[in-house]
């Protein structure tokens, strides 16, 4: 199909538009990166732009020799992989089950489902369950409550109904039950929504910070978010005291570190998703058609 010139023309403003929104939004990243490989004095004189000035690395080396920055960095890797793997876990089996048309009260179970993506109990009921369930102060208060999506959920029930019948039918002949039919049959196929739900389930873990937040007290067991944000808001005297006691005042207290902490905080999402990214558009097109 031929483009007229006004077409043309039209597909060239759009390109320069989100290159212009593009570099925008990649800028302030840069002038991070920049300032954590920057002396901490040309950081204070406000000296560094897009380029470091006095270029070293002790900053990195001050982060990754910080006790409590690396159990915080193990907790949020912990969390993010056992979080994306029970999401994944849940999402598919139910998705799976509910796009069966054989399943009794199939409506009446997906309407439950729905129900709950608008209407939500509030934070103090959410804090007391937490509570009661014994997993406040618990590394699972962060992985748990978050681990079923319908939105996601959604995504993978569309995505296997729209999978040819034929392939559930030739496994029963087989022999298989439901079980091994979405092992062998459906999963090997279904590699583009996995891999979408997959990074959003990823992300999602790794910006854990309201729930660390709200059931974490001990220190050893703050996800990097909560640490980070911690680190880079020194700005009252009580602030300080919190990260004398947490024995960061000294190591991670200069600008030149804060914007180190945040580059390796954000640096792990960054790498992984070029690797998920053809199957990004995919998954989200197959597995949104209908609902």
């Amino acid at each position: 199909m031929l483009l007229t010139t006004s077409e043309k023309w039209f597909n060239k403003l759009i390109i320069v538009f989100m290159l212009i929104i593009g570099v925008a939004m990649l800028l302030p990243f840069v002038n991070v990166i920049a300032k954590s490989f920057s002396s901490n004095a040309m950081v204070m004189a406000g000296e560094v732009g897009f380029f470091p000035r006095e270029f070293n690395v002790h900053a990195y080396r001050e982060v990754f020799r910080n006790p409590l920055f690396l159990t915080s960095m193990q907790v949020t890797v912990f969390v993010t992989v056992a979080g994306t793997f029970c999401t994944l876990f849940t999402v598919v089996t139910t998705g799976y089950a509910l796009s069966r048309k054989r399943l009794l009260a199939r409506r009446a179970v997906m309407l439950y489902f729905l129900i709950t993506m608008f209407f939500h109990a509030g934070i103090i009921p959410n804090f007391l369950n937490i509570r009661n369930l014994g997993l406040y102060d618990t590394i699972w208060a962060l992985i748990l409550p978050g681990m079923m999506s319908v939105y996601y959920m959604i995504l993978v029930k569309s995505f296997f109904e729209q999978l040819p019948s034929e392939l559930e039918e030739s496994a029963s002949i087989d022999g298989s039950n439901d079980i091994q039919t979405l092992a062998y049959v459906y999963l090997p196929i279904s590699k583009p929504i996995l891999a979408t739900i997959g990074l959003f389930a990823a992300v999602h873990y790794w910006n854990t910070f309201t729930p660390g937040v709200m059931f974490i007290q001990t220190p050893t067991l703050y996800p990097l978010q909560v640490l980070v944000q911690m680190i880079i808001s020194t700005q009252t005297s009580m602030d300080m005291q919190n990260m004398a006691e947490l024995d960061l005042q000294g190591t991670l207290g200069t600008e030149t570190l804060k914007m180190a902490v945040i580059v390796v905080s954000t640096l792990p999402i960054v790498i992984v998703y070029p690797f998920l990214q053809k199957h990004f558009v995919k998954g989200i097109t197959l597995g949104a058609v209908k609902a």
